[in-house]
C-alpha cells in the first residue's frame, strides 16, 4: 500500500510540473491577469505594465513587465493558447488622451511581442472576449476614430487573430440614459466578457448591464440599473475559471474590482486593486481543445453584375483542425451578420452558397465548417450589394410669390460609396422645415418631378430638404436656400426677438463679419428674456457700422410711442440710432430719426428708453437700428421693443412707469396712473384678449382662457402713458 501511494503522490507531482506559472492554487481565490493602463489620485508612482493579482489579497498586484508611458500601451486583450492577443494605443503626453496604435501578439510568459501590425488612425478596441464554444475572438471596438481619454459608441467585431481586421457584427442599440442632470445622454458599451456557455456580456457606461446576440451585436438588459460610480475610460470584464464574472471597474479617480452575476445583473464590489489601477484586457489563462477545424480559406463574394442583390460566396474547406490532425467537415454554416440565426447549414463538402436576398449596402458574412466536435475559426468577407445610397439632388432653387413657394432641382448623379443605383427610377421626398417652430414636415412624397409648389401656412422662416430615393434606399439630404415669408405687422406692435415672434424676420445690413455688427441671440448671464438684439463693435482697425431693420409693420398717419429697453453692460460707450424707413433694404429711405444716442453708458436692463414721433402719411414702414459705437469691443443688447399709437398729439405721451407680474394664472398690473385699457397679442400679433380698467392703478386679469406661452401685455393709462411687457403664460 504505501509503494502504491508513493507513485500516486509522484504521478501527481509530475502533473503538477507540467502546470505553468500562472495556473490556479486551490483556496488562494482567483488569480487574475491585466494591464496596468493608469493609476488612482491616491498613487504613489504612475507605473504601466502586465501584471496578476488574487482576489484574496487586491491590495497585492505584481508587475510581470513593466513598460513606460511612451510605449505603446495595452488597452485590449484576450489570452488564447499561450498567446496575448492585445491591440494598443499611444498616449498623448501634449494633449492628452489616446490613439490607436497597433494589433500585437505577446507570449503569455515572457510578455514579448512575437507579432506586430500597424493600426494607427484606426478605430480604437475597448475590451476583447474569446469565446471556446464557437472559437471566435471578439471585441468591442469604437464606431469612429478617436483619440480622446475617454471612449465613444462602440459595436460588437470579429476579430481576425492573424491581422487584427475587425469584422462588425453589428450596434448593441441600447436606449439613452439619463445622466447625472437628468438628461437623457447616448449610452455606450465599455466592456466585454464570454462566459463557458458562448454568452457575451457587457457593462454600459451609464451603469446598465447587457447580455449581446452575437451574431447581431443587438443587447438585452440583465437586472436594473446599478449604482456604483462607472465611467467611460478603458477597463475590462473577464469569467474567472471560478465562474465568477470581474470587472476591473474604472472610474476617474478609482480603481476598483467588482463581481456581477451574469443571471441578475447584481454587482458587489470586492476592493481597490493595488493604488486604485486603471486594469485593461483582463484575462484568466485557459487551457485550449484544438479538435475543432481551422477557419475555411480563399473566402471570397462576388455581387451578381444583373441581379444586384445576389451574392456568390465560394470558399475552400479546411483539412486539418487546430492541432494540426486531420478531420472530417460535417457540415458549413453561412451567416449574414446582423442575423440571428445561418441563413444557410449546408453539407460538409459545400464549397460555394448564393445569397439571392442580400441587403442593400455593405454586408459581412461569416463562414463556419463544422466537423463532429466543434464549429471552426469563423471566416469573414466584406461585400457591397444592391442599390447603393444617393447623394444628395443638385442645383436646388426656390421662388416665392406670396405664399407660394415652387423648389426645383437637378437628380443625383452619383452614389455615396460609388456603387450601383438605378438612375432612370428615381423618386423624391420633400421637407418643410419651419426654422422658427423647428417643425418638420414631408408635404411630398415619392414624386417623380423634380419640382414642387408648397404653399406656406403662415409667415415664417422656412428651408425645404430633398431626398432622392432609388431602389427603396433614401439619399442623402439637401437642404434649399432659407425662404422667408414675413407678413405686415400692426399696430399696437411687440417684439422680444423671439424665434416664434417676428426676430427671424429681423435683417441685418453692413455686419462686417460674422461677428461683428447686429445679431439676434441671448445669453444665460445677458439676457433680459429670452433672446434680444446685440450690436457688437470690434477693435480699431475694424470700425463697425451696420444696421438691423425689422420687418413690415402698417402705420396710419400720427403720432406713436417707441419703447425698448437697452443693456451695454459695463465696458465702454454706445452709439446707436432708432430710425424710420419706407424699404427695408434701402437704407436711405430712413429719414424719420425716433430716437438718437451717442457714447453713452447703459449699464444694466432698468434702462428704459421712450421716444415720440410722426409717421407722416398712411402705409407700410420699417423699424432700422442703426449702430455706430466707437468703443472697442463693446455689446449694446436692445430687447422688449414695443410702439403703441398715442391717442393725443406728440407731446401729451410718455412711458407709464409700473410693472406686470404674473403668477397662479394672473396677471397683475401696479401702474403709476389709472389704467385705461389693456390688450394681450400672442407671437402672431394676434390680440387675443382685452378690456378696460377699473379706475385705479392696480389691476388684475385672469389668464386661464389663453394657452400657455409667451404674450405681450400693452396698458394704456388715463394720464396717457403707455405700458408694455413681455410675459409667459403658465399651465
Amino acid at each position: 500500500m504505501t509503494n502504491f501511494y508513493t507513485k500516486i503522490v509522484a504521478t501527481l507531482m509530475a502533473l503538477f510540473a507540467l502546470v505553468p506559472s500562472f495556473a490556479q492554487e486551490a483556496g488562494e481565490g482567483q488569480t487574475l491577469y491585466g494591464f496596468v493602463l493608469g493609476a488612482g489620485v491616491n498613487a504613489d508612482t504612475q507605473k504601466y505594465g502586465f501584471v496578476k493579482f488574487n482576489t484574496s489579497d487586491l491590495t497585492k498586484v505584481d508587475y510581470l513587465k513593466t513598460v513606460s508611458m511612451w510605449t505603446p500601451m495595452v488597452c485590449a486583450a484576450e489570452y488564447l493558447d499561450g498567446k496575448i492577443y492585445a491591440y494598443t494605443v499611444d498616449w498623448d503626453t501634449d494633449f492628452g488622451g489616446y490613439s490607436s496604435s497597433a494589433f500585437e501578439v505577446y507570449d503569455a510568459t515572457t510578455f514579448k511581442s512575437e507579432s506586430s501590425v500597424n493600426r494607427s488612425s484606426e478605430q480604437r478596441v475597448l475590451d476583447m472576449a474569446y469565446d471556446y464554444t464557437t472559437n471566435t475572438m471578439y471585441a468591442l471596438a469604437e464606431d469612429a476614430v478617436s483619440t480622446k481619454e475617454t471612449t465613444g459608441a462602440t459595436s460588437l467585431c470579429i476579430v481576425d487573430l492573424a491581422t487584427g481586421k475587425l469584422t462588425r457584427v453589428g450596434s448593441p442599440d441600447i436606449p439613452q440614459a439619463k445622466d447625472g442632470y437628468n438628461r437623457l445622454v447616448n449610452n455606450t458599451l465599455i466592456t466585454l466578457a464570454a462566459d463557458n456557455n458562448g454568452n457575451l456580456y457587457a457593462m454600459s457606461e451609464y451603469r446598465y448591464f447587457f447580455k449581446l446576440d452575437k451574431f447581431t451585436g443587438k443587447a438585452t438588459q440583465v437586472g436594473e440599473r446599478h449604482s456604483l460610480a462607472t465611467n467611460n475610460q478603458f477597463q475590462s470584464m473577464t469569467f474567472g475559471t471560478d465562474g465568477v464574472l470581474y470587472w476591473a471597474q474604472k472610474t476617474p479617480d478609482y480603481g476598483w474590482l467588482t463581481t456581477i452575476d451574469p443571471t441578475t445583473g447584481v454587482l458587489v464590489k470586492q476592493g481597490t486593486i493595488g493604488s486604485d489601477y486603471q486594469i485593461s484586457g483582463l484575462y484568466v489563462p485557459r487551457d485550449l481543445d484544438k479538435s475543432f477545424p481551422n477557419a475555411v480559406t480563399g473566402l471570397t463574394a462576388v455581387n451578381d453584375a444583373v441581379e444586384h442583390n445576389k451574392v456568390t460566396l465560394t470558399w475552400t474547406l479546411p483539412t486539418t483542425d487546430a492541432a494540426g490532425n486531420a478531420t472530417t467537415i460535417k457540415e458549413v454554416r453561412v451567416y449574414r451578420l446582423g442575423t440571428s440565426e445561418p441563413i444557410a447549414v449546408l453539407p460538409g463538402t459545400a464549397t460555394s452558397y448564393v445569397d439571392a436576398e442580400s441587403a442593400n449596402g455593405f454586408s459581412n458574412y461569416e463562414v463556419v465548417a463544422v466537423n463532429d466536435k466543434a464549429p471552426g475559426t469563423p471566416a469573414t468577407v466584406n461585400v457591397f450589394a444592391g442599390y447603393d445610397q444617393l447623394k444628395g439632388v443638385t442645383g436646388i432653387t426656390t421662388q416665392r410669390d406670396d405664399n407660394k413657394v415652387t423648389i426645383s432641382w437637378s437628380k443625383p448623379t452619383a452614389t455615396v460609396n460609388g456603387k450601383w443605383t438605378d438612375y432612370d427610377n428615381i423618386v423624391y421626398n420633400v421637407y418643410r422645415v419651419d426654422l422658427g417652430t423647428g417643425d418638420y414636415i414631408r408635404v411630398s412624397e415619392k414624386q417623380a418631378e423634380t419640382t414642387y409648389t408648397d404653399v406656406l401656412p403662415d409667415a415664417g422662416t422656412y428651408t425645404y430638404v430633398i431626398e432622392a430615393i432609388s431602389g427603396g434606399v433614401v439619399g442623402l439630404g439637401a437642404r434649399s436656400e432659407t425662404v422667408v415669408y414675413a407678413k405686415t405687422y400692426s399696430i399696437p406692435y411687440s417684439t422680444g426677438f423671439e424665434d416664434n415672434q417676428d426676430g427671424l424676420f429681423w435683417t441685418a445690413i453692413g455686419n462686417p463679419s460674422a461677428y461683428y455688427g447686429w445679431s439676434i441671440t441671448t445669453s444665460k448671464y445677458s439676457a433680459l428674456d429670452g433672446k434680444y438684439a446685440q450690436f457688437k463693435s470690434g477693435g480699431k482697425s475694424t470700425p463697425v457700422d451696420a444696421w438691423l431693420v425689422s420687418p413690415g409693420i402698417s402705420f396710419t398717419k400720427g403720432t406713436y410711442t417707441l419703447t425698448y429697453y437697452a443693456n451695454g453692460g459695463s465696458i465702454g460707450t454706445h452709439s446707436w440710432e432708432v430710425m424710420l424707413g419706407q424699404r427695408q433694404d434701402d437704407l436711405s429711405s430712413y429719414q424719420v430719426e425716433i430716437d438718437r444716442h451717442e457714447e453713452v453708458k447703459v449699464n444694466g436692463w432698468e434702462n428704459k428708453f421712450t421716444a415720440n414721433f410722426d409717421v407722416p402719411a398712411n402705409g407700410v414702414f420699417y423699424i432700422g437700428l442703426h449702430g455706430f459705437t466707437k468703443s472697442t469691443y463693446a455689446s449694446l443688447r436692445i430687447d422688449n421693443l414695443s410702439i403703441v399709437a398715442s391717442a393725443t398729439g406728440i407731446g401729451d405721451v410718455k412711458a407709464a412707469e409700473g410693472k406686470i407680474l404674473v403668477s397662479g394664472g394672473v396677471a397683475t398690473i401696479d401702474a403709476a396712473a389709472a389704467v385705461k385699457t389693456w390688450t394681450l397679442t400672442n407671437v402672431r400679433g394676434q390680440v387675443v384678449m382685452g378690456g378696460a380698467g377699473n379706475g385705479s392703478a392696480h389691476l388684475e386679469v385672469g389668464l386661464s382662457a389663453v394657452p400657455a406661452g409667451l404674450y405681450i401685455m400693452s396698458v394704456k393709462t388715463a394720464d396717457g402713458g403707455a405700458l408694455v411687457q413681455k410675459i409667459v403664460v403658465g399651465k
